[in-house]
């Protein structure tokens, strides 16, 4: 199976058109600048524009809510709701189902609503459920969470790098897509590592908590900044 994709993903490769962007690449003789100054220019764009920054910012807040309370449910799921092991492995499946349905839905929800409104709603549905299963403490509800968290962040994953690309110029692109990542990567490393350990020192919902709140400033930064630089009526 592994073997048989490889073929696969190696002819698709081979398909792609040889000149993939209109951009002009450097002359050879050109020296190119150190990838971490392509980096940094990729921030300072970021930075000076504030659709991109507030795009990278909320990713960074769901990132670190996410990997905060998805570190918990594996204990949890036994030591509250007194599950079975493979209750656990429920929970992921339930997750699986959420994000391949909110991927299924995301270009029909980015053409038909504002990408603001698609942003800030997926950006709630990350971190909402959290509290809701913390709130309830049943297994019915905790059930059905996972697939709501899943599938807010897999419409996150389709609609906010589009954002990111059309806002962004197109020479740019890479080096802001590169400090996007940086700032997105690292996020969920020190998340996953903070829950961790409030749920060690506050208690298992603690976590569960942080979520709800990172993802709601998230929710409104988007709102107050794409409501702020929307294009002024003809």
């Amino acid at each position: 199976m592994d073997a048989s994709a490889l073929v696969v993903a190696v002819i698709l490769v081979l398909t792609l058109p040889r000149a993939a962007s209109t951009v002009a690449a450097p002359p050879a003789r050109e020296e190119r600048p150190r990838l971490l100054t392509e980096l940094l220019g990729g921030a300072r764009r970021l930075l000076g524009h504030p659709r991109l920054a507030v795009v990278t910012c909320a990713a960074s807040a769901i990132a670190f809510a996410d990997a905060a309370w998805w570190s918990v449910p594996v204990v949890y799921s036994g030591s509250v709701l007194g599950l079975p092991e493979a209750g656990f492995g429920l929970l992921l499946a339930a997750a699986a189902v959420g994000g391949t349905a909110g991927a299924a839905c995301a270009a029909r929800l980015a053409g038909r609503f504002p990408p603001h409104l698609v942003l800030s709603s997926s950006a709630l549905l990350c971190g909402l459920p959290a509290v809701a299963v913390a709130a309830s403490g049943t297994t019915a509800v905790t059930a059905v969470m996972p697939a709501l968290s899943s599938g807010g962040f897999a419409l996150w994953n389709v609609v906010a790098p589009s954002t990111r690309r059309r806002e962004a110029p197109r020479e740019l692109l890479g080096r802001v897509t590169g400090a996007h990542r940086v700032v997105l990567f690292g996020s969920g490393t020190v998340g996953a590592l903070t829950g961790g350990l409030l749920a060690d020192s506050f208690g298992l919902t603690a976590p569960f908590h942080l979520a709800g709140v990172l993802v709601a400033v998230a929710a409104a930064g988007v709102a107050v900044v794409f409501h702020r630089t929307r294009p002024p009526r003809p």
